[in-house]
């Protein structure tokens, strides 16, 4: 470790989980002893700026995190919702990272139409003002919640985003009339009953290299599953 110059070091240091991580960091080689004066911002949560006497920026992890006095731009990582990112902090220059647009914020159709950019996760229940038949998970978004679209009796094809790694459990559960979704070549992991009682009569993966878990598709339509270029015939991850 202490063959890494001091730049490089406070990279690799901001992935400590601890203080006394930091802390013992220092005494490791004297080239160090000034790194933590180097941080502008906190990469742990921090009531006071002993650790990083020189931050000119807080992040703030959870709910619980205090805010350090004279700081006055602030960076939240911990989830909000669309409406609380509009009220929380407004005394601050704030930015919200993890912004979910939830039941209460979908009351409004124009939102739930045009998600606003700074939204990255379409929260549980969002849909349930949702009346359509064709929906587009814009590319912003990078998560859906567990039984996000479950009961939808009107969608029948969705188009998820670029930025979708994870399908949630039982997230278009008993969709009966979802027969078609596009599936972006990021996705990896397929979780519980996803398609559970869904209207497919084919399906379709870009890659292969996906983790499907129990039940991802139960349904007595399908006809044939396709894996890039191979296809295969129903397992016991269908019903």
């Amino acid at each position: 470790m202490s063959k890494l110059d001091i730049y490089s070091f406070q990279i690799v240091s901001q992935y400590f989980y601890f203080e006394s991580d930091f802390i013992n960091s220092v005494l490791i080689n004297k080239k160090y002893r000034l790194l933590l004066d180097r941080f502008r911002y906190n990469p742990i949560s921090v009531s006071d700026i002993k650790i990083f006497p020189f931050i000119e920026m807080q992040h703030l992890y959870t709910k619980n995190d205090m805010i350090i006095p004279d700081i006055h731009r602030l960076v939240v990582w911990y989830p909000v919702s669309l409406q609380e990112s509009k009220t929380l902090f407004s005394e601050y220059d704030v930015v919200f990272k993890n912004v979910s647009l939830s039941k209460k914020d979908a009351k409004n159709n124009d939102v739930t139409l045009n998600i606003p950019q700074c939204v990255n996760t379409l929260g549980f229940e969002f849909d349930s003002h949702l009346q359509v038949e064709t929906f587009v998970v814009p590319d912003h978004i990078k998560n859906l919640t567990e039984q996000l679209f479950s009961y939808n009796q009107q969608l029948q094809e969705v188009t998820l985003s670029k930025c979708i790694r994870r399908l949630p459990n039982q997230c278009f559960y008993n969709c009966v009339h979802l027969s078609k979704i596009d599936i972006p070549e990021c996705l990896c992991v397929i979780e519980d009953e996803v398609f559970y009682k869904c209207g497919f009569v084919s399906f379709t993966f870009p890659k292969a290299s996906i983790s499907l878990e129990n039940h991802f598709l139960d349904t007595h339509q399908i006809g044939g599953v396709v894996f890039s270029r191979f296809d295969i015939h129903p397992n016991s991850h269908f019903n």
